[in-house]
């Protein structure tokens, strides 16, 4: 038996006629007949040197390519029919058939450990061994952050040596003694040392993956010493999990799909110290790392791409499609709250089908009928991170289509920080209306002019020029309730000398100059949210204050269409980035903008006051081909408001207007008077607030 699944009292004795995994064991046998089936071999990987991964993806749409094993030169769009051609895509091709080589032998590995099927186990040895035969051939190469031999980044080689380490374990009763040393002795020995010429010596997700590849090498090699080092070094795992790991469990880069890639390699690890018999106080944040963004998602278990985020997790199935992690983790992690959590209605969306599950799965089924209660519960503060959710009430049990809104503004998140504070990212009844866009593959080429930078994202840009670096601060947070408002306040202070975090990554494309015309700027956004009994409403207002004039833009990207008689003028003149297209300039900047969401058809209209000019355009969504109806609200000058306002339900609003010290929203048959505090502006010497700094009256 494997010494990974020993370690955790794993047997995979039955799994092929056990109906609990049945359809997990489909899934292994067709993927081990079509290892079986392939022509790919380790002696053909010399033929062409590996490329970047993200080299292999369509630089129109932003889709990956579709793989063919006999077409090293021909690489489709399979989504919009269409071919591309270079040296980019023909490495990147490399990239795929090396992980495929890599899928063929996992499979094959596991269907032998499952059945001893003679040739599962004689295509397992025949890819084994002649990677080792080979891999002194392919010389170290790559240009992004590291180098290896079978793929070209250490990251990469990294990721691949947890994988060989685990099949050679399930297939070593098979390998004779003299196969045995060869793998060791000419593949994983020196893939280890690749590997550990390369280290970082920092807290990173890349880091974290060497750390996890040198453990598991270290288990077929019998190496304690190594184990030891990656666990207990400066940077090593404990170092990376303390400092790497923020006190409410998100990994600090910000981005959720970074958050579980990382996530990945630390149960790698942990899984590799548990074979050699190395105790790690490691479980508790693992648990708390895999039950945050179930604690934070709606209610479809989506969450924002926040970042370089993954735009996948925005979508149903969201967490879902970790289900890998969730059911591998629960084992390692030996958690009842992740137990309780996939023996739930809200798990029914998790894959059973996958060569994980048939080894770590329980193999029970989730309770039937519908979600009645979020079974690990819940949090709308995310201190540490930096995120901050207002939620509809009748929809906090989970039963029904999530209505909320998440506002970011907590730490930069390293070289994977995007420069979005206070940006908003809103659902409406399941609906995705504002959306953080993420990130696309690194390659294309609107990655770094456009979704890296302030532009793409809804939140306040001065001078168009792309925000520096910061933290920002929640100055206060209040729960909507069935009979009273919610509220989320936080500011952004910029102060006389902004990037404090020294990022090295400049986000303004020319000149590193422009950041400093956030000097002496303080941006601060409030979100109120209203239950249904008084209004079912999101009220959004932003206050800015500067030393000096500037040119201060409230953008709002909406997943959606415009709908209007009269577009306004054609406005190309008014200096925005050339990824807005069709703009125009609106003749009243105050009133109310229409629109026909993306994702459901429903109509929403948007109320907005306090801007001296209204720009509308069209601008990228994620994947790059969808489109966003976007907005400009700008004024000229050292202090600012934009009040803006948004119906969550059946009831409609009919006007927004500003008013000296508040702000009233009209509702059909009453209006909501809102009246601040007289020391609301956005002011560095804001502190937190015990009372929300905003009073309401209704009026009939």
């Amino acid at each position: 038996m494997s010494l990974f699944l020993r370690a955790l009292g794993l047997s995979l004795d039955g799994r092929d006629t056990d109906p609990a995994y049945a359809a997990a064991w489909r899934t292994v046998r067709a993927a081990a007949d079509a290892s079986l089936t392939s022509t790919l071999t380790a002696r053909g990987i010399t033929d062409r040197l590996s490329g970047w991964g993200h080299n292999y993806y369509c630089p129109e749409h932003g889709g990956a390519l579709e793989f063919d094993e006999t077409q090293p030169d021909r690489h489709r769009c399979a989504e919009f029919d269409h071919e591309v051609t270079g040296e980019q895509f023909d490495t990147g091709w490399a990239y795929v058939r090396n992980n495929r080589l890599l899928d063929h032998l996992a499979a094959s590995s596991l269907a032998t450990a499952v059945t001893g099927a003679d040739p599962d186990a004689e295509r397992a040895v025949e890819i084994l061994t002649g990677l080792a035969e080979v891999y002194a051939e392919l010389p170290r190469h790559g240009t992004k952050v590291g180098q290896g031999r079978l793929l070209a980044q250490s990251l990469e080689e990294a990721v691949a040596a947890t994988g060989l380490a685990r099949s050679f374990a399930l297939i070593a009763d098979r390998l004779t003694r003299d196969q045995q040393q060869l793998i060791m002795e000419q593949l994983f020995r020196p893939m280890a040392d690749v590997i550990a010429d390369q280290l970082m010596n920092r807290t990173h997700n890349i880091e974290v993956w060497h750390l996890a590849g040198l453990a598991s090498l270290a288990v077929v090699l019998d190496d304690r010493p190594l184990a030891y080092a990656t666990l207990n070094r400066r940077h090593g795992i404990r170092d990376q999990l303390a400092d790497g790991v923020l006190p409410d469990g998100w990994w600090y880069e910000g981005a959720p799909g970074y958050h579980f890639y990382m996530l990945t390699a630390v149960l790698a690890a942990v899984e590799s110290y548990r074979a050699l018999g190395i105790e790690t106080d490691a479980a508790d944040t693992l648990e708390r790392m895999l039950l945050t963004p179930i604690e934070t998602a709606r209610n479809d278990l989506t969450v924002p791409a926040f970042n370089d985020g993954n735009p996948a997790l925005t979508v149903a199935p969201g967490l879902a499609a970790r289900s890998d992690l969730y059911v591998r983790g629960a084992r390692v992690c030996r958690s009842t709250r992740l137990d309780r959590f996939l023996e739930s209605p809200l798990s029914q969306g998790f894959d059973r089908t996958s060569s994980t599950y048939l080894i770590f799965g329980r193999g029970g089924a989730p309770s039937p009928g519908p979600v009645a209660g979020w079974p690990v519960g819940r949090r709308d503060v995310l201190p540490d991170s930096g995120y901050a959710i207002l939620r509809r009430p009748t929809a906090a049990d989970g039963g029904e289509p999530d209505t909320c809104v998440f506002l970011k503004y907590g730490p930069h998140g390293g070289g994977h920080g995007q420069p979005d504070k206070l940006e908003i990212d809103l659902m409406i009844n399941g609906a995705r209306v504002i959306a953080d866009p993420g990130c696309v593959a690194y390659t294309h080429p609107l990655h770094r002019p456009w979704y890296v930078q302030t532009w793409s994202h809804s939140t306040i840009l001065i001078d168009r020029i792309s925000q520096p670096p910061i933290k920002g601060t929640l100055l206060g947070h209040r729960p909507v309730t069935p009979d009273s408002f919610g509220m989320i306040d936080a500011q952004v202070a910029f102060g006389e000398k902004p990037d404090p975090e020294g990022v090295q990554v400049l986000w303004h494309q020319d000149d590193p100059a422009p950041v400093a015309a956030y000097a002496g700027v303080t941006l601060r956004r409030l979100l109120i949210m209203t239950p249904p009994a008084l209004g079912d409403y999101l009220l959004d207002l932003v206050l800015v204050d500067a030393d000096h004039r500037h040119s201060i833009d409230l953008i709002t990207h909406v997943r959606g269409t415009l709908i209007t008689d009269d577009p306004g003028r054609p406005a190309t003149d008014r200096m925005l980035l050339p990824h807005f297209s069709r703009v125009c300039r609106v003749a009243d900047p105050t009133g109310r903008t229409d629109y026909v969401i993306t994702d459901d058809g429903r109509p929403l209209t948007r109320w907005h006051a306090g801007a001296d000019e209204l720009l509308t355009a069209v601008t990228p969504d994620n994947p790059p081909h969808q489109t966003c109806a976007s907005t400009v609200e700008r004024v000229v000058g050292d202090r600012a408001l934009f009040a803006s306002a948004l119906s969550l339900g059946p009831s409609g609003i009919t006007g927004l207007r500003l008013l000296d010290g508040g702000v009233e929203v009209v509702l059909d048959g009453t209006s909501h008077h809102w009246q601040f505090d007289p020391t609301l502006r956005a002011d560095p010497a804001s502190t937190r607030w015990t009372e929300p700094l905003l009073g309401v009256s209704l009026r009939s």
